[in-house]
Parts: C-alpha cells; sequence; structure tokens
C-alpha cells in the first residue's frame, strides 16, 4: 500500500509539473487500488471483528468507505479520462518530457498563485463533496475512532 501511495504522488506531481491531465488519471487509479485492495483487507478481516473489541468499528469504517469511495470513483475517472482528451492527450502515462519542461513546471507550481472563491477552481460539485466528506467529516471521525480504540 505504501508504494501504491508513492506511485500516486510520482503521478500527480508528474502532472503537476509537465501540466499533462491524462496523468491525473493515473494518480486517481492509484488511489481507486488501494481503497480496493483495503477493502478487501478489511473484508478479511470481517469474520474476526467480534475479537477486536472496540476496534471493530475500523472494519465497519473501511468497508463504508470503500463503498462510497469506489463507487464515487468510478464516475471521476470517466471524468478525468474526458479531461485528458478534451485537452488533446492520450491517457499513456510516459510522453516524451524535457528538463525545460521539468523545470517551467516546477517554476510555475512555485510561484503562480490563482486565489480565487469560484468553486469550479476548486472542483466544483466533486471538490466540495470530497473536502467537506472525507477532510471536514469522515478524516478527524476515523482519526478520533483509532484513538479511541487503541488508548489504555
Amino acid at each position: 500500500m505504501v508504494m501504491l501511495v508513492v506511485v500516486s504522488q510520482v503521478f500527480v506531481w508528474s502532472a503537476i509539473l509537465t501540466g499533462r491531465l491524462a496523468l491525473y488519471f493515473w494518480e486517481e487509479l492509484g488511489w481507486t487500488i488501494l481503497v480496493a485492495a483495503n477493502a478487501v483487507a478489511s473484508t478479511g478481516l470481517y469474520a474476526t471483528r467480534h475479537a477486536r473489541g472496540d476496534a471493530a468499528v475500523l472494519i465497519h469504517m473501511n468497508l463504508l468507505f470503500g463503498l462510497v469511495y469506489l463507487a464515487w470513483q468510478v464516475p471521476n475517472l470517466k471524468l478525468q479520462i474526458a479531461d485528458a482528451r478534451r485537452a488533446g492527450e492520450s491517457l499513456q502515462p510516459l510522453a516524451r518530457v524535457s528538463w525545460k519542461m521539468l523545470g517551467e513546471g516546477l517554476r510555475r507550481s512555485i510561484r503562480e498563485r490563482n486565489r480565487t472563491t469560484r468553486a469550479t477552481a476548486w472542483g466544483g460539485l466533486v471538490g466540495l463533496l470530497w473536502m467537506t466528506g472525507y477532510f471536514a467529516t469522515l478524516l478527524p471521525m476515523w482519526a478520533n475512532r483509532i484513538v479511541r480504540a487503541f488508548s489504555p
């Protein structure tokens, strides 16, 4: 799972540095595989949930999150493909990249700022759902349950 996170991060930073939208598809696909693997592992642990005491709720949370995330990710991946195609890109992750292109992308990522309150700049409805559903709601609840389950 750690390798999938690393590979996904390589894809997202490659997308940022090169400006290739198709690389975001590969990043999202990596997260999809990671969440699916976590759901499969949680399914395997489900039979032992009673022996896990308070930690059993984490198995339920993993399964629920996996179900919701994977259902959401299918249309999201389709959108990523459509965005790349609209930009005239193929989904092939390997493309010719120059040091100049990477340098310009790095400079852009450091220096250029686009301060805006436009919802579309933050991913529109998808971004709003992701931020409120995951970062503002699920992640804090998940962290709290982990701490409570493993506290003495």
